[in-house]
């Protein structure tokens, strides 16, 4: 087993692992985590369900063989992240969770305007996830849309399911400025662990990609990792 501090990093509903590329130090290993039927596994068979993603990033965890290890997710990753936390048995040092509202307040019925094929990519369109090129793309339209398709159509059923609070510290990183959250219910996270933190950022949902916003997060995590 591997005695190094590891984090686990997912990515948002239809990413990839490449959304972490950039996400480089000298005092921690970070493992991109790869949904099946995404980015480098797109020869896979999509997940059927939440559960399916969560039992697949539990695997890639366990295959690691890490002695401590930590959780960040970003959006449907965040999601995915705290329900992996609440299944594994040896829980993470502690849990990162980047645009997303708590698990009580995830509103499925959102997700389910976007079942229609126009809808979504409009909303690609105006959170820039996709180029005028990429969108007529064959090749797009055929590997990277479906998978977004089915995330998004995952999200649309997911049911909340009552559970205990985490005995490990839950970092919560948000903007005020992200119109796909309700920044007022980000405090419902307290219920979730008995150890709690927030910090705001400037930017839209996908504030992470901003390299002052990068920078910081490898800072957050850093400080949280000394201490853990």
């Amino acid at each position: 087993m591997c005695a190094d501090k590891n984090v686990f990093l997912l990515p948002f509903a239809g990413g990839t692992s490449l959304l972490y590329n950039k996400w480089k130090t000298d005092n921690f290993i970070f493992h991109p985590i790869e949904y099946s039927g995404h980015g480098t596994r797109f020869r896979e068979p999509l997940s059927s369900n939440m559960n399916d993603i969560v039992e697949d990033v539990i695997q890639q965890i366990e295959s690691a063989e890490t002695l401590e290890y930590f959780l960040f997710g970003h959006s449907m990753g965040a999601l995915t992240a705290w329900l992996v936390a609440q299944k594994m048995d040896i829980k993470p040092k502690a849990l990162f969770v980047s645009a997303c509202e708590p698990p009580d307040c995830l509103e499925a019925e959102v997700y389910k305007k976007y079942r229609n094929d126009d809808a979504l990519m409009r909303y690609m369109e105006a959170y820039g996830r996709a180029s005028e090129r990429q969108r007529t793309s064959k090749v797009f339209r055929k590997i990277f849309f479906p998978a977004i398709e089915n995330d998004f159509r995952i999200l649309s059923e997911y049911i909340y399911e009552p559970c205990t609070a985490l005995d490990i510290p839950i970092i919560v990183l948000y903007s005020k400025e992200d119109t796909r959250m309700r920044y007022k219910v980000m405090e419902n996270w307290n219920k979730f662990s008995t150890d709690v933190y927030f910090e705001q950022f400037r930017g839209d949902h996908f504030y992470l990609e901003e390299e002052q916003n990068r920078k910081r997060i490898l800072w957050i995590i850093e400080k949280v990792m000394t201490h853990a």
